[in-house]
């Protein structure tokens, strides 16, 4: 999806024509190639799309576990990053900015959809947990507004 709202013209394109293999761990967002119905909708509907390592979402359903005792497939961690990315990286400061946002900020709310957890099989969440567990030795660094133009 991010590939095809990327695109200046509208109409069907690979991941693998950019040279993308498809190969991730987040099997709920895994689609090579966006929807003919789906995309051309949501174009209007979204300012900006983002990616995510593999690693960063078993990191994420590791920390939601341990925090809210929640328990989610990869792909359902998928936007915990969003919010970050745009208070903590300069391409994410620079999103806001251009578009007026950041003296909107302390009235912001993120909603994070999260979705199928309770599907995933007892021993392949297992996996998943042990996985985000080593690679969330990290403690992770709180929103810094300091950082914020």
């Amino acid at each position: 999806m991010l590939l095809r709202l990327a695109m200046a013209e509208d109409g069907p394109v690979s991941v693998r024509e950019v040279g993308l293999d498809n190969h991730t761990e987040a099997d709920g967002l895994a689609v090579g190639q966006a929807s003919d119905f789906v995309a051309p909708l949501m174009r209007p509907l979204v300012s900006g799309v983002f990616t995510v390592p593999d690693a960063d979402l078993f990191k994420d359903l590791y920390l939601l576990e341990r925090s809210e005792g929640l328990q989610i497939e990869p792909s359902a961690a998928a936007g915990f990053r969003g919010p970050r990315w745009l208070l903590e990286s300069d391409p994410g400061l620079q999103y806001l900015t251009r578009r007026r946002l950041v003296e909107n900020l302390d009235n912001a709310t993120h909603i994070l959809w999260t979705t199928g957890g309770g599907f995933v099989p007892e021993d392949e969440y297992r996996r998943f947990h042990e996985y985000g567990r080593t690679q969330s030795s990290q403690v992770l660094r709180l929103h810094d507004p300091s950082r914020v133009h």
